[in-house]
């Protein structure tokens, strides 16, 4: 099936909905400390294949997430998919890489020297390139708001049923903009996860993972309940992707 045709807020319902089953696996209590080596060397394959897994997921959803954003950046920084809650997690489209860090220090309590040293300068160069991005993002929104494209648009708003050359140009050098800073900021995500659970043990990666999925079903259950609290009489023509 291809997810494309039905849209990605149809797909991110799928995707999502696939969370529970991977968390209640990633939760299932641990071996007691004491089993044998081989016990445990069979114990961590289990957890790689799971960690694979979870992997995988994600993979699919950046594949996709990227798809839709080749027909629609602008759609995909302000995704009606979420609930406002969740949007006001974002950053550039999606979550802040450093989150990370924070995740891992509520849910790994057992890191070694060495992990913390490693962890440390994973940190320190997923912050500096978070300040990067995060100053790229913010001239091209600047460019946006401009005295050009800005006149531009005033000049097509008085007339009616005229197609701008200079205007549709400038509308989309704006949208490869922001479709590349968000293929940026979707490379940092994906690649300061991958460095972490590098570092971590098998049963450490797991913990983490489980606190990453975890949050992010919690964040939507938030974000729902307060819609609920909340409803308006009139349905929002957004309800479809979020139900």
């Amino acid at each position: 099936m291809d997810e494309r045709k039905e849209g990605f807020g149809h797909f991110y319902k799928r995707w999502l909905s696939q969370h529970h089953d991977l968390l209640h696996r990633l939760l299932r209590p641990s071996e007691p400390p004491n089993i044998s080596l081989t016990d445990k060397s069979c114990q961590d394959q289990q957890y790689k294949a799971l960690i694979d897994e979870v992997v995988s997921h994600y993979r699919q959803y950046f594949q996709e997430k990227s798809n839709a954003a080749k027909q629609n950046p602008c759609l995909v920084f302000n995704p009606p998919w979420l609930t406002p809650i969740e949007r006001a997690f974002l950053w550039i489209s999606d979550f802040k890489p450093s989150l990370l860090f924070r995740l891992l220090n509520v849910s790994v309590s057992d890191l070694s020297p060495e992990q913390y040293e490693r962890l440390a300068a994973v940190k320190d160069e997923t912050t500096r390139e978070e300040r990067t991005l995060s100053d790229a993002i913010a001239r091209v929104q600047e460019t946006a708001a401009a005295p050009p494209l800005v006149d531009l648009v005033r000049t097509i708003g008085r007339l009616a049923n005229v197609e701008s050359f200079d205007f549709l140009s400038a509308i989309d050098a704006y949208k490869e903009s922001v479709l590349v800073a968000m293929e940026k900021a979707d490379s940092l995500r994906r690649s300061t996860g991958m460095e972490m659970m590098e570092i971590l043990r098998p049963a450490q990666c797991v913990k983490f993972l489980a606190a990453a999925l975890k949050l992010q079903l919690d964040v939507r259950r938030w974000g729902l309940e307060k819609e609920a609290q909340s409803a308006d009489p009139l349905k929002s023509t957004q309800a479809q992707y979020r139900s």
